[in-house]
């Protein structure tokens, strides 16, 4: 995260919007996980009028894609009519298929497409204070979903989490 060497009017004024939107209804059904979850145009639609109302507005850009990791990053830039800014970046795994000839990831404008809808969405909500239920943060790290009974979660360390001893905390 990086910002203006002021941000006092801006944070103002977020207070401000924030005191006027809802959160994000659940508007998209997650086939695959039965699950609802607000779309990215429900965010937009959620925050548009009084980030507008408080002099504020909001850009995404997408960065590059990093080969070496197969992630691509947004940037979501906060900006207020002060001149004052908060910018966040985020990275994402982009799935695609290993090409055993070009040794390489091949990622399809379909998978990076999705990545990037999927980035821009909890980072617009994530900057912005807007509250949504994690939809699909299990597909876009391969991690299987669970209901929220406890007869479905995974009774044995499904996640690979070595436990760590004299860890402290600072």
């Amino acid at each position: 995260m990086s910002m203006s060497t002021s941000i006092g009017a801006l944070a103002a004024a977020l207070a401000k919007a924030q005191s006027e939107m809802l959160n994000a209804n659940k508007n998209q059904r997650n086939g695959g996980y039965n699950s609802k979850y607000a779309d990215l145009a429900e965010i937009i639609n959620t925050m548009r009028e009084p980030l507008s109302k408080n002099s504020l507005s909001v850009s995404q850009l997408v960065g590059g894609f990093d080969a070496s990791t197969s992630t691509l990053s947004v940037s979501t830039l906060l900006m207020h009519s002060s001149g004052e800014w908060i910018q966040s970046e985020m990275s994402i795994p982009v799935k695609g298929k290993w090409d055993k000839t070009a040794q390489q990831n091949v990622i399809d404008p379909q998978c990076a497409g999705s990545a990037i809808t999927y980035a821009r969405r909890y980072s617009l909500a994530a900057i912005l204070g807007i509250t949504q239920e994690d939809d699909d943060g299990n597909a876009a790290s391969n991690v299987p979903a669970y209901n929220n009974d406890a007869d479905n979660f995974p009774t044995q360390n499904t996640y690979n989490v070595q436990p760590q001893e004299n860890v402290t905390m600072a």
